[in-house]
C-alpha cells in the first residue's frame, strides 16, 4: 500500500460508515426529515386516514416538532434570499418581522449552507444533515491521532463521538451536530497552537 492510500484509508472508512448510515437518503432519495410530525399533527393531513394507520399517523418523536415548523422553513427561506442576491437579515413572514441572521435556528452563516445554493431544497437538506456526523467523525479522528492514539482506537473514538446519542437525537435540527463536530477541530487547533 502506498503512503497516501494508508493516510486516506481511515477517511474512506468513515465515509463508508456515513454512507451506510444515510443509505436511504443518499441511495434511495429519502429525506431525513420528521414527516410523521407533519402528517400526524398538521391539517389537512391530520384528517386523512392512511393505510395501516386507521387513527392517523403516530408521531414517533415530538421533540422534532421544530424541524418541520421552524428549522427547515427558515433554512430554505434564508437560502432563497441568498439566491436572489439579498442578505438574509430579516424575515418579514413571521409575526411582525423576525430576525433571521440573529438567531441560531436559521444558521445563516453556517458554511455547510452552500449546498442549498447548488441543490434543490430537499436534496440539500439530505446532504446538510448527512455531513454532520461525517465531519464530527473526521475531526475527532484527527484530534485523537494528534493525541498519538493508534488508528483503530482513533476510529472507534471518532465513531463513538459522531454517532453518540446526543448527536443522533439532535441530528435533524442541523445545528447541534455542526457545533459538536467542530469541537474536536477547535481542540486540535488549540493543541497545535500550544
Amino acid at each position: 500500500m502506498t503512503k497516501t492510500f494508508r493516510l486516506l484509508l481511515p477517511l474512506l472508512f468513515l465515509f463508508t460508515v456515513n454512507l451506510v448510515f444515510f443509505h436511504r437518503a443518499i441511495l434511495r432519495g429519502q429525506i431525513p426529515f420528521p414527516g410523521d410530525f407533519v402528517l400526524g399533527v398538521y391539517y389537512p393531513w391530520l384528517d386523512y386516514k392512511w393505510p395501516g394507520f386507521p387513527a392517523g399517523v403516530p408521531v414517533k418523536n415530538p421533540l422534532l416538532a421544530d424541524v418541520p415548523s421552524l428549522f427547515y422553513p427558515l433554512k430554505v427561506y434564508s437560502m432563497s434570499l441568498f439566491r436572489q442576491g439579498l442578505f438574509p437579515s430579516w424575515n418579514p413572514l413571521m409575526f411582525n418581522g423576525y430576525p433571521l441572521l440573529a438567531n441560531f435556528q436559521s444558521g445563516v452563516l453556517n458554511p455547510a449552507n452552500f449546498v442549498f445554493l447548488v441543490l434543490s431544497a430537499p436534496a440539500a437538506w439530505s446532504v446538510f444533515i448527512a455531513v454532520q456526523p461525517f465531519l464530527g467523525a473526521l475531526f475527532m479522528y484527527l484530534f485523537l491521532r494528534s493525541l498519538r492514539l493508534l488508528k483503530p482506537a482513533s476510529l472507534a473514538g471518532s465513531l463513538a463521538f459522531a454517532y453518540s446519542g446526543f448527536n443522533l437525537i439532535w441530528l435533524e435540527y442541523g445545528i447541534h451536530g455542526y457545533v459538536a463536530a467542530f469541537i474536536p477541530l477547535l481542540l486540535l487547533l488549540a493543541r497545535q497552537l500550544t
